[in-house]
């Protein structure tokens, strides 16, 4: 996504801005998890495009090391399976603490 923000010139975007408003937050993962199942809320995280049809979601901290660190990690994206790999996500429904 923010490749796309980045670019500026996907035809289903609006926004035209770029990166540069973007604020990126940053939360310790086991506070929010512990917040969230103290708080009735669903959580997952992506082993890669939260968006893609074929994507697999995991719901324990233990099952972490399934994502590809080496491609999220990754300055060179071109490859399609790094660009997808990197694209892994935490979700957090409903609303942030």
């Amino acid at each position: 996504m923010l490749y796309l923000l980045y670019m500026g010139n996907h035809p289903e975007l609006t926004y035209r801005g770029g990166q540069g408003p973007i604020v990126h937050l940053e939360a310790d993962l086991k506070a929010v998890v512990d917040w969230a199942d103290a708080n009735n809320r669903r959580w997952a995280f992506s082993l890669a495009n939260a968006g893609a049809y074929y994507v697999e979601f995991r719901k324990n901290l233990n099952d972490l090391n399934q994502i590809d660190w080496t491609s999220v990690f990754a300055r060179d994206f071109r490859s399609a399976d790094v660009k997808e790999a990197k694209a892994a996500e935490f979700l957090l429904h409903g609303s942030f603490p």
